[in-house]
């Protein structure tokens, strides 16, 4: 990574981990395929400087029992209220990782920030077959 490009991403104060203070936003598991699923749990946080949303995605594999957390999308904070971060996140992020294609069959596995119905409507709005 060249210094300019190392110097934007310090500027975003780009979080390391998942802070602490992040809002649960929800729990969705889904199957890719026929024979297996993938958990997923949802959360909204800021950077430091509260510029900036940040959805991560934490996921526990089948294997491991440790939590494996990454920041997934971004966007600016300005007076967006978390709820309407995390559906505009949580769109993007979706659309992003679909490439286009229709999302597998999934199911709401915890609610907070968003409702079960908030993410059936976000998942409909990202692809037929949802």
């Amino acid at each position: 990574m060249s210094g300019t490009a190392r110097s934007r991403v310090s500027q975003l104060c780009f979080p390391k981990r998942l802070p602490r203070s992040a809002y649960y936003v929800a729990g969705v598991e889904w199957s890719p395929a026929p024979t297996q699923t993938r958990g997923n749990d949802c959360y909204l946080s800021t950077n430091r400087l509260r510029t900036l949303w940040f959805l991560w995605l934490a996921c526990g594999l089948e294997w491991d029992e440790s939590q494996h957390e990454a920041a997934w999308a971004y966007g600016p904070k300005g007076s967006v209220p978390p709820e309407e971060a995390a559906v505009h996140l949580l769109m993007a992020a979706w659309k992003e990782e679909s490439g286009g294609y229709p999302r597998p069959f999934f199911r709401v596995t915890g609610e907070e920030l968003l409702s079960e119905s908030e993410i059936e409507v976000i998942a409909r709005q990202v692809g037929p077959g949802s």
